[in-house]
């Protein structure tokens, strides 16, 4: 991840704000769930057959994580629950939350990387 206790993102369904965390046990999760390496996702989510759910289950997943990492006692949400609360005019908005959040938890690598070598 990019720092050692990513921060993740933030999204907003039925009226309460949600932390999302994106991290190696929400990797685990997707893998397990979808029976797909962690680099097929982007297929996952571009596939507007698969779309809608597989982003009602990560959506929970990340927010449950969050929950989770940051003990903060909330009750966990399903993927139901989350489906019930995405409609036409806040999906892109959920499918955009969920990508900057994987972007930003993702390791720095390379050229971009902080502390990468110089030539």
């Amino acid at each position: 991840m990019s720092d050692l206790r990513p921060t993740g993102g933030k999204i907003t369904l039925g009226g309460k704000e949600y932390g999302l965390l994106f991290d190696n046990l929400v990797v685990d999760g997707i893998q397990d769930h979808f029976d797909i390496s962690f680099f097929q996702l982007n297929e996952l989510l571009q596939n507007r057959k698969t779309l809608y759910k597989a982003l009602h289950y990560i959506t929970a997943l990340m927010i449950n994580e969050y929950i989770d990492d940051r003990e903060t006692g909330e009750p966990h949400v399903t993927d139901q629950w989350v489906g019930r609360k995405m409609n036409p005019s806040n999906t892109s908005e959920i499918e955009k939350a969920v990508a900057r959040t994987i972007r930003e938890c993702l390791p720095v690598t390379g050229e971009d990387a902080p502390n990468a070598p110089s030539e």
